[in-house]
């Protein structure tokens, strides 16, 4: 459910910068009143599709994030899902993803702990998560923020071509830069990567107190339950990983990890 929903996610970004895109090739050309009010209402279409795209995904993700905290919770203390619930949660992911789930199941050493049940257990799960959380949200922001350098580049390059132009086309790029802007922004990368910096700095602080109680022989269940809540509270706010990033970086994070 978690590629589901950076998947949605992906394309929702993707159409509203498709759609801040051909607001500008409209606002740049002389097109006849009707040309530009049938764009007008094919950019609304396109941003409106956007927005349910980006509703399907938040709610996706919560889903998607209440189901890993019940599944951490049944794993590491052995609290078994009943019935009706684990119905219920299979019923929401649908038929395509719990049978896309049977025909590539989790692998033996997705955690590399493999000890009992118990605090222990779920404190050293918790662990890992939140280094793998951390070690990706990094690279995820640092993506962004080259879109963001990309963005202010483009800007800055059209204002200084403006300087050197004649006056026709010197409006034609000031204008493009006054519209390119607002669309960098109404996407939200900027607060995305302030949401990731936000984020992989709690990660960074709550990692050692999981790591303290991972090594104590017999951790108390309180202990190690209340930094677990302290974790599903800061990817329960978080971004959706997308699934090419994992790939790309899921060796370097291990090997981040087996030598912690």
């Amino acid at each position: 459910m978690f590629d589901k929903t950076a998947l949605t996610w992906q394309w929702s970004v993707g159409l509203e910068l498709f759609a801040g895109a051909v607001g500008i090739w409209l606002s740049l050309n002389a097109f006849p009143a009707e040309a530009n009010l049938a764009g007008a209402m094919f950019v609304l279409a396109v941003i409106l599709v956007a927005y349910i795209l980006r509703y399907k995904a938040n709610g996706t993700y919560d889903d998607a994030e209440t189901m890993r905290r019940q599944a951490v919770l049944s794993e590491g203390m052995g609290w078994e899902l009943g019935r009706a619930e684990l119905t219920e949660w299979r019923n929401r992911a649908g038929q395509k993803i719990i049978d896309k789930a049977a025909l590539n199941p989790r692998p033996d050493d997705y955690y590399d702990n493999k000890l009992g049940e118990g605090a222990k257990k779920l404190a050293e799960m918790t662990f890992e998560s939140a280094h793998w959380t951390k070690c990706l949200y990094r690279h995820m922001r640092g993506y962004l923020v080259a879109v963001l350098v990309a963005a202010a580049l483009i800007v800055a390059v059209l204002v200084a071509a403006a300087l050197f132009v004649p006056t026709d086309e010197r409006t034609a790029l000031a204008y493009a830069a006054f519209l390119f802007a607002p669309i960098v922004l109404t996407v939200d990368f900027l607060g995305m990567v302030l949401k990731l910096n936000r984020a992989i700095g709690e990660l960074k602080s709550l990692s050692p107190h999981l790591e303290r109680e991972a090594k104590l022989t017999s951790p108390k269940t309180g202990s190690v339950m209340r930094l677990v809540a302290e974790y599903n509270c800061v990817v329960s706010s978080g971004v959706p990983i997308p699934n090419w990033l994992w790939k790309r970086y899921s060796s370097a994070t291990a090997a981040s990890w087996k030598g912690k």
